[in-house]
């Protein structure tokens, strides 16, 4: 209740990055935090920013697609295998 999840049809963009599996739930906030459970991969990731800094209208964090990008990285930081994945 409450939470996103990852977008199963890769043809889709998805809230979350590429190699999270379709278990994936989280939350993505107003201002830039966001938090993704992968309970088949047992990580979570938080991402803490402040996107609103200097104002509302800053969109940086979205445009460069900062979250998503981080989040695959942490993937591949620790070498989880995501070629059995649905969403690859």
């Amino acid at each position: 209740l409450g939470f996103d999840k990852s977008e199963p049809d890769t043809d889709k963009p998805s809230p979350c990055c590429q190699a999270a599996s379709t278990f994936t739930f989280g939350h993505q906030g107003f201002t830039g935090t966001c938090v993704w459970a992968d309970p088949a991969n047992n990580l979570v990731f938080v991402f803490l920013s402040n996107r609103t800094f200097p104002d509302d209208n800053n969109s940086k964090i979205n445009k460069l697609d900062v979250r998503s990008r981080i989040h695959q990285e942490v993937y591949n930081a620790l070498g989880i295998d995501t070629s059995g994945l649905t969403r690859n």
